[in-house]
């Protein structure tokens, strides 16, 4: 594990698109994918016609393609959802 600064100036937003996104981890045979967490109790994931390949890190807890994290049931985990996503190792 390393730290790194996710400040907000390196975040964006992205609406309307029409098109399917592709997320794509390394194509390694170390099993060492990336990783989307959506985390704290007013943060929104919403995801919707995204294809994951390649991604998640294999036995490495919270490390998985798609992760709302210790969300509960907040505001922002109901107003979350994965709609049309696949995973593809």
């Amino acid at each position: 594990n390393y730290s790194h600064y996710a400040g907000y100036e390196y975040q964006g937003e992205v609406a309307l698109l029409s098109r399917r996104v592709i997320l794509q981890g390394s194509q390694s045979l170390d099993s060492f994918g990336g990783h989307t967490k959506v985390k704290g109790p007013t943060s929104q994931g919403r995801f919707s016609g995204v294809e994951a390949i390649n991604m998640g890190q294999l036995n490495i807890l919270g490390r998985y393609p798609f992760h709302l994290h210790m969300m509960g049931e907040s505001v922002g985990a109901r107003n979350s959802y994965f709609q049309d996503c696949s995973v593809l190792n």
